[in-house]
């Protein structure tokens, strides 16, 4: 028997607990599977004997993969993990969590148990070390090339791992999400609501968004730990699925996204709404007319000389978010009710007047300045 000492202190990624371990080895199975659909991948939970088993049929795991760095990956913008750190710092994490660890690697002919052990090299701290036994005859055959089994976890602490992944919550029931393109999908259950997740695997929370989101591996970047590079470039790809199921999604979505810019909510504030086309301002415009009688519809930069012709015509200011405002003043059917305002007769002006002032007057006061405008003759 063989036995190798990772430099990894226990220390490290304290943060980290056998959710992000076994996520980073499901990670690992599923990487291997997007590599090669043939290398078909297994993660099973045995309660009974509160193991979890994480397997591949074809994939093989040397040992120089356990130099931090190594890895058996290709680069591929459809792979999650690209590091080369993520099974030996999930063996570290899990045996820190006083879980065992066991690995058939019978595609190297290889048994291999990893342990904490005090390592007198680094002055008897606690080190992960992984226990290699060569067995050129095995028993019987197994399914897998390599498995992985990791004893230990109760079924507590299973359901917290289902809570994390999107791939093992669709084996136990059918989630309300809507396929985004190349960009992802919509997650519209209440209960995922501001989760991101990067190719079924849990990211982080962001509690200002609508929907939840499961973004392709190519889309979004994140680092060592999994993490976002930058959580502020995380709406930018969330108004990229809500434009595409715009272009491309049924009608539901379309009155959902009108819901979400009339709501301001962040899913949708980076739309390039100015660059929508007029069939679309249209349905916007339909509905802000439906929903807002005599109005006009202004906003923190609506221009001086529009607000003056709004008052002019006697329509009512109706304030929206930015994101409506550019959608609507797109559509004729919002700036066709401006063509005909002029604010040079006596009758405008006091038709502006009336405007400015009707806050401060009463019903009757304002009855009897209506009657005298039109009395007015110009």
């Amino acid at each position: 028997m063989t036995k190798f000492e990772l430099t990894i202190s226990t220390n490290y990624v304290p943060d980290w607990t056998y959710v992000e371990a076994l996520r980073e080895l499901f990670q690992n199975a599923l990487d291997q599977q997007t590599e090669n659909p043939a290398n078909k991948m297994l993660f099973e939970y045995d309660e009974r004997q509160h193991l979890v088993r994480i397997a591949n049929k074809t994939s093989i795991l040397p040992v120089d993969t356990l130099l931090l760095g190594q890895t058996s990956k290709v680069n591929s913008e459809n792979q999650i993990g690209q590091h080369g750190e993520g099974y030996k710092i999930a063996f570290m994490v899990l045996l820190r969590e006083g879980k065992k660890i066991y690995v058939h690697n019978y595609g190297m002919k290889q048994e291999w148990e990893a342990r904490l052990v005090k390592s007198r090299r680094y002055g008897n701290k606690l080190v992960p070390t992984i226990f290699v036994e060569r067995v050129p005859v095995w028993n019987h055959i197994p399914d897998h090339d390599l498995t992985i089994d990791v004893q230990g976890i109760t079924p507590e602490e299973w359901e917290a791992i289902r809570d994390k992944n999107l791939h093992l919550k669709r084996r136990i029931k059918n989630l309300n999400e809507y396929a985004a393109g190349d960009i992802g999908r919509i997650l519209l259950d209440e209960n995922e609501s501001g989760r991101i997740y990067v190719k079924g695997l849990y990211v982080f929370t962001d509690k200002n968004l609508r929907y939840g989101y499961d973004f392709e591996p190519a889309v979004v970047k994140l680092d060592r730990d999994r993490k976002m590079l930058n959580t502020s470039d995380i709406v930018w790809k969330t108004s990229d699925a809500w434009l595409h199921m715009f272009q491309y999604g049924n009608g539901f979505m379309h009155q959902e996204i009108i819901h979400m810019v009339e709501d301001a909510v962040l899913d949708t504030s980076k739309m390039p709404f100015k660059s929508f086309n007029n069939s679309i301002s249209d349905e916007f415009a339909e509905r802000f007319l439906e929903n807002n009688e005599y109005c006009y519809p202004v906003c923190w930069n609506t221009p001086d000389e529009t607000l003056r012709k709004i008052n002019s015509l006697g329509l009512k200011q109706k304030s929206v978010t930015y994101e409506e405002y550019c959608m609507v003043t797109r559509s004729e059917k919002i700036t066709d009710l401006l063509k005909n305002a002029k604010i040079d007769s006596l009758q405008d002006k006091f038709k502006v007047l009336l405007n400015e002032i009707r806050e401060r007057l009463t019903e009757e006061e304002i009855r009897h300045f209506e009657d005298l405008i039109e009395q007015i003759i110009n």
